[in-house]
């Protein structure tokens, strides 16, 4: 159960860091 949780957790900090450097990509490339 706590694996499963932190597993989840590291998902969604990834998910989040992905996000951020999308947006931090495109505002360069423009």
């Amino acid at each position: 159960m706590i694996l499963k949780n932190s597993l989840g957790y590291i998902n969604q900090f990834f998910f989040f860091i992905s996000n951020q450097t999308r947006k931090f990509y495109l505002n360069s490339k423009i």
